[in-house]
């Protein structure tokens, strides 16, 4: 079709030198190096984040975490006064 793009008219295996000096492989290393420093940091952000869900439900469930920190439902009388 015409709209669509055919990746040899665009990527070509010799060499290219980039306007600021870096060549197609370097650029394509500095990318990947990025690539890999955020998949490491959702892959901690998100073990945190469960780490933290978990530990908090453990220690609201022990009593150690004063209610103050969480939501309570509408339908709590203690929190409506109906």
């Amino acid at each position: 079709g015409e709209g669509l793009i055919n990746p040899e008219d665009h990527f070509h295996d010799e060499p290219v030198t980039r306007s600021d000096g870096r060549s197609a492989q370097e650029i394509n290393d500095e990318a990947a190096k990025w690539v890999n420093r955020c998949q490491k940091g959702a892959t901690i952000a998100v073990v945190m984040w469960i780490g933290w869900i978990v530990t908090s439900q453990v220690l609201r469930s022990q009593g150690l975490l004063p209610s103050v920190l969480f939501f309570e439902s509408a339908y709590n009388t203690e929190v409506t006064g109906w």
